[in-house]
């Protein structure tokens, strides 16, 4: 996990340590599971209340926070390191 932050630190960005966790998403978790998903994306919601911008090399959250925070810049990291090339 220290590798994407090391690339991103290498581009300029401040990355704040931030409790990792599951957002609720986890394959297909979220289809079976609709509720509790919602209930595990709240706490990253409220962890990440005060993040411009979120960045994660994960598919799923990526797509469950997009879905679930329309307040926020949501990114891949492959997004980031593409938009840095251009």
């Amino acid at each position: 996990k220290s590798e994407p932050r090391d690339i991103l630190n290498s581009m300029g960005l401040n990355i704040l340590k931030k409790k990792q966790g599951c957002c609720g998403f986890g394959g297909t978790f979220r289809l079976f599971y609709g509720e509790l998903s919602k209930d595990i994306v709240k706490d990253r919601i409220e962890e990440y209340k005060d993040i411009d911008i979120i960045v994660t090399s994960c598919p799923n959250c990526v797509f469950q926070f997009r879905t679930m925070m329309k307040d926020k810049k949501i990114f891949h990291i492959a997004e980031i390191i593409e938009e840095s090339l251009n």
